[in-house]
């Protein structure tokens, strides 16, 4: 089976992962007074400073993943957990990533890398996990195992 990253976010809503529940501190600025004025502002703040950094990370987690290098994708989540200093959105991001790869590995149960790579990662952040899932939905060759 063959999905695209893009087809898989705009079903996000009915996978189990979930990512359309959370909101990347949206919700606490607004408990902590964020007024509806200043929402774009936020937004364009984090699609320049974690938008950005999370990107690189799910781009060379897409590289580690087609190298199968799980010492590599273990120092992209040392990188990731330095970026993220606030538990609950490592908390978050954890959750995002297991579910990810879950998904993952439901679609396509043959593929080995997301199991390899959840048992050794300490939290599975989203950003890395989000580059390891494409290993197993866009493999081509359905009759032999894929890594």
């Amino acid at each position: 089976m063959r999905v695209s990253s893009a087809a898989l976010l705009l079903a996000d809503q009915r996978t189990p992962t979930g990512g359309h529940a959370h909101s990347g501190g949206l919700e606490a600025a607004v408990l902590d007074d964020l007024r509806a004025v200043d929402v774009p502002a936020f937004l364009r703040g984090r699609l320049e400073t974690v938008a950005l950094a999370e990107a690189a990370l799910a781009a060379a987690a897409v590289r580690a993943g087609d190298r199968r290098d799980l010492d590599a994708l273990a120092v992209l989540d040392a990188e990731a957990w330095a970026r993220c200093p606030s538990p609950p959105l490592r908390e978050g991001s954890g959750a995002l990533g297991r579910a990810l790869l879950r998904t993952a590995q439901r679609l396509v149960p043959d593929s080995l890398l997301p199991a390899a790579y959840r048992a050794q990662s300490a939290g599975t952040p989203r950003p890395v996990a989000f580059g390891v899932r494409p290993q197993a939905l866009w493999a081509s060759t359905p009759r032999r195992r894929r890594w």
